[in-house]
């Protein structure tokens, strides 16, 4: 049990880094959001995502079983920063 909780400590510590990356990322994004509503751009650039895609799928980068988690979570991290951009009133 010592090394459960030895173990859990870590994915802890990882989590709250985990948590202060994605709320910058978010941070950044929402000021994307605003540059692009006052250049009137789309929220959605295909070119970027595509090469963002490009990047997060490469099997040298993400081996194995956990690759389709890894995937799974990268695409909830963009849709969730254009949702936010979307919401964006300025």
């Amino acid at each position: 049990m010592k090394k459960i909780n030895q173990l859990r400590k870590e994915i802890d510590k990882i989590d709250s880094e985990i948590i202060d990356l994605i709320s910058r990322r978010i941070e950044i994004a929402k000021k994307i959001g605003i540059q692009k509503k006052k250049e009137k751009l789309s929220i959605v650039d295909k070119i970027r995502e595509e090469k963002i895609k490009e990047t997060w799928f490469l099997e040298s980068r993400n081996k194995g079983l956990e690759s389709k988690y890894l995937q799974n979570i990268m695409k909830e991290i963009l849709k969730m920063s254009k949702e936010h951009q979307r919401r964006i009133k300025h």
